[in-house]
């Protein structure tokens, strides 16, 4: 069957809020998914309209920082970053927020 002519238009997401919220033109978001890409991806992405992200759980301080610079050289598009904070039993009386503070200041200052 062919597509009627209208039909993109009409099976486009109708609800834009997010889209206009993060600053994308296309409802697609890039799975960060660490190992598997780097900057390349993320610029890629945020060009053509969708949210770029950037796995960071896998890189070291200076890798995410050399990574965010390099998307803040190719594109002033929307982007996001992921960062994971490992899990496991055996260190659960340890606290994490301390860590995740301590990490998402660290990325605030290498974005601005």
């Amino acid at each position: 069957m062919l597509a009627q002519p209208g039909w993109l238009e009409l099976t486009m997401w109708p609800d834009r809020r997010y889209l206009d919220l993060v600053g994308i033109t296309q409802p697609i978001i890039q799975a960060p998914m660490a190992g598997a890409n780097l900057a390349e991806m993320a610029i890629a992405v945020s060009r053509a309209g969708g949210l770029g992200s950037l796995p960071c759980g896998m890189l070291s301080l200076a890798a995410a920082r050399s990574e965010l610079e390099r998307i803040r050289q190719q594109t002033r598009r929307a982007d996001q970053r992921q960062l994971l904070l490992p899990y496991h039993p055996a260190v659960r009386s340890r606290p994490r927020k301390p860590l995740a503070a301590a990490t998402f200041a660290l990325l605030r200052r290498a974005r601005s």
